[in-house]
């Protein structure tokens, strides 16, 4: 249900209007753009500019930037994996979704350093929004569906993540023990598993940099991460 709302106990401190934005890629290159509301007005403060319906009636999944003026939030949507005919993800859809995640990590620390004051940024998984989240919003409903699904990418109870600690997690460097293993850990791209090596290690495995690993016909690289148990 609704959350207590944190804006009527400090009112003066939440005069501001908060902004949403879509990212996206599709079509065309990496970009967001804002969702307007006609409740929104020009001149004034709009407290809550936009629904919840917003975010979950997306076509998922789906990535949305919060504008909360004293910190910003980057939405995460959900899929559903390989099975669910309904809404599948393939291999390649999967491994476009966690590059997507990254590029939108990257977007909202940007966004972050330009709204300055020191403007914190996180990461809230949908079906996981914490109630300072949830506050953003006139209503809420959680949504047992999506808190299941999401639970491919992220785990634990509702709560914000530090968005320099999640691409941390997406650059970490694994040894080819645990990139062998299945499923491999959480938030590897399986169709990418060669790119968690250090560059140490790749050259053991592979023989070769991985600059000259990307040059190769794709038959080789495939026959290759076979050979390595990465595929």
């Amino acid at each position: 249900g609704t959350p207590r709302c944190l804006r009527f106990s400090e009112p003066a401190k939440y005069r501001f209007t908060p902004r949403l934005f879509e990212l996206s890629r599709a079509p065309g290159p990496f970009s967001y753009d804002e969702i307007s509301s006609p409740s929104r007005l020009p001149n004034g403060v709009c407290s809550f500019p936009f629904l919840q319906s917003d975010l979950y009636s997306a076509s998922q999944p789906a990535l949305f930037l919060v504008d909360a003026h004293y910190e910003v939030y980057l939405w995460t949507g959900w899929w559903k994996p390989q099975g669910d005919e309904s809404n599948a993800l393939p291999g390649n859809s999967r491994s476009r979704w966690l590059q997507d995640k990254e590029l939108a990590m990257k977007t909202a620390v940007n966004y972050g350093e330009v709204r300055g004051r020191g403007c914190p940024v996180y990461v809230v998984a949908a079906g996981r929004e914490p109630p300072e989240f949830k506050a953003l919003f006139p209503y809420w409903e959680d949504v047992a569906e999506a808190r299941e699904l999401s639970a491919h990418d992220y785990s634990g109870p509702p709560r914000k993540l530090a968005v320099e600690e999640e691409l941390d997690k997406l650059n970490r460097k694994y040894t080819l023990c645990e990139l062998q293993r299945r499923p491999p850990p959480d938030g590897v791209d399986p169709l990418r598993l060669e790119s968690y090596l250090s560059d140490k290690e790749f050259q053991v495995v592979f023989g070769m940099s991985a600059e000259k690993f990307a040059a190769l016909a794709q038959w080789k690289a495939v026959n290759a991460k076979k050979a390595a148990g990465l595929f």
